[in-house]
Order: C-alpha cells, then structure tokens, then sequence
C-alpha cells in the first residue's frame, strides 16, 4: 500500500514535466507553444491517499497483487509553500486504454468535470519519467481494470528557491539581467513554459567583458521551430541567429 495517511481531498493545482535552465556569466530568447485539456473521470467513489513528505508511491501492495475491477483511487501530494513536487516513476505497466492514470492540473475543487493535463495507459509511462507539479499541489486520479499491477514511483518536495533567476522583469516577460553572474529560467520552470509565451532577456553590454552563456537544460517541441525556438541577438555589432 501508498505511504502516508489516506484522507479526503478538495483542491488540486497544477503539474508536469520541464522546459529549459540557461546560466550565465554575464541577448534574446522566444517561446511558444499549446496545450491540451482533457475531461477528468466521476470521483465520488475514489479512496484518496494523501502525501506531505518525500517518499514512496506505489498502487495497493505493488507488485504483490493487483487492484481490484473499478477501483478509484486519488493520490494527493501537497508540498509545503514555496515547493514544488517532483514524482519520478520506476515502474508503470496498464492494459492499453482501460486502467488510467490522469495528472489533474486545475486549481479548484476535484469533480467530473475537473480538466487534467494528461491520461496515460498501457506503457505509455517509461521507467524514468518525471513530473512536476506547478504549485505545491500534486494529483493522480487512478482507475483500474483488475488484470495488472499498476505503478511504482518516488516523490520529492524541491524549494523554488533553486529556480529564482536573476533578472529584473520590466514589462510582461521582459527581462533584463544586471547581475555578472546567476540563472534565468525559460517562464514557470521546471513546470511546462505557458501556451503562446513570448520572451526576452536582455543582457546589457559591460566595459572590458564578455558574455558566456552555458545552456544547462533545453526541452522544447521537436519539430516545431516556428512556433518553439531561441532566437539569440549580438547587438553591437548587430548579429542575429537562431540556435533551436
């Protein structure tokens, strides 16, 4: 069985995986892309399982027995203020569109009408995925068939601390970056960037220095450079080009 205590759940926001980390010692980026919405499932019957501390999750007595036909259950990570969630699974195996596993993503009470940012079956997991929650709040909605062993994972509770960038934002995702050194982060990372972000950083000109940027993680569409890409600008003299 799931560590923690189970009780009931009211309000979940969001979650999922990353985009990009940039540092720098010492310009210009651009964003864009979509998102999906999907239908949640009626949870009127589901147990909830509720977790506040970094640990383990795992369907009932994984990988002992199988959850019986039809059973719901809500797994609830809350995260104290400031943090976010990181749940990595190890193992995940569901038959092909029957038992799911829906990462619920609004901020509001959960009911049949909540909307959620995924729905994953069969093996469409991998040992090794990642999520990661956008605010404090975390939640699975599970539903199983009975024939297979469901899911293992761990989770950890991360300080936004780590994502503070150094930058002063001047206008609506425009920023400008006075430091000498530090991190800027692509908007709501490690969280998937907003639906149809458009981005700048500025790094100003200094006497006697150079820029070095170092790109430490980059997770953009593949495929899909008119609407997801990094323009990067020299302007003095004006050179532009576009890397990703």
């Amino acid at each position: 069985m799931c560590g923690g205590n189970a009780l009931c759940c009211t309000r979940w926001p969001l979650l999922t995986y990353c985009y990009f980390r940039l540092r720098f010692i010492m310009l210009l980026f651009a964003f864009m892309s979509s998102a999906s919405i999907a239908s949640a499932r009626s949870l009127g019957t589901c147990t909830c399982i509720h977790f506040n501390v970094s640990g383990t999750f795992q369907t009932p007595n994984y990988p002992l027995s199988k959850p019986t036909q039809n059973t719901c259950i809500l797994y609830s990570f809350i995260a104290p203020a400031d943090h976010i969630i990181e749940a990595l699974f190890d193992a995940f195996e569901f038959r092909p569109r029957t038992e799911r596993l829906f990462d619920n993503v609004k901020d509001g009470s959960i009911d049949e009408r909540t909307t959620h940012s995924g729905e994953f079956c069969g093996k469409e997991i991998e040992p090794g995925s990642k999520f990661i929650s956008l605010t404090n709040h975390l939640v699975f909605h599970v539903q199983f068939s009975g024939t297979t062993r469901g899911f293992r994972g761990v989770h950890k509770f991360i300080s936004n601390e780590r994502f503070q960038q150094n930058a002063t934002e001047i206008q609506p995702c425009r920023y400008s970056i006075e430091a000498v050194e530090g991190n800027v982060f692509s908007p709501q990372y490690p969280h998937y960037y907003p639906s149809n972000a458009n981005c700048s950083y500025f790094f100003p000109m200094r006497k006697s220095r150079r820029l070095m940027l170092k790109l430490e993680f980059l997770d953009v569409r593949p495929l899909s450079c008119s609407t997801d890409y990094i323009d990067i600008y020299q302007m003095h003299p004006k050179v532009s080009r576009r890397l990703f």
